[in-house]
């Protein structure tokens, strides 16, 4: 969910990060890239191995957890399924909206 656009909006872009995304044919917007990341193809980074550095630095919480034995994984499955049904583009607008105005 963090490149599927659901979680996160843009990636910030540092150094030469900005021409090298444009030389793999990915849009660049002021230095980040848009969410939903043009590089994600089902569940697969089809550029991971010249990633961004924030994607690379991100770590997911649940996958964390996961890795941990906090949760199992048909646990986390479910979360995920969850947190997807309950994700609306109206939800995502009144989130981003609220943060705007903080």
């Amino acid at each position: 969910m963090c490149c599927d656009g659901t979680l996160f909006t843009i990636v910030r872009l540092t150094g030469d990060e900005p021409a090298r995304m444009r030389s793999l044919a990915l849009p660049v917007i002021d230095d980040a890239m848009p969410q939903r990341c043009a590089a994600l193809a089902g569940c697969d980074c089809t550029i991971y191995e010249d990633r961004p550095a924030q994607c690379a630095a991100f770590e997911c919480l649940l996958a964390t957890a996961l890795r941990a034995g906090e949760v199992s994984l048909a646990e986390a499955h479910a979360i995920v399924v969850s947190v997807r049904a309950g994700v609306t583009p109206e939800l995502l607008r009144r989130h981003f909206l609220g943060r705007a105005a903080r």
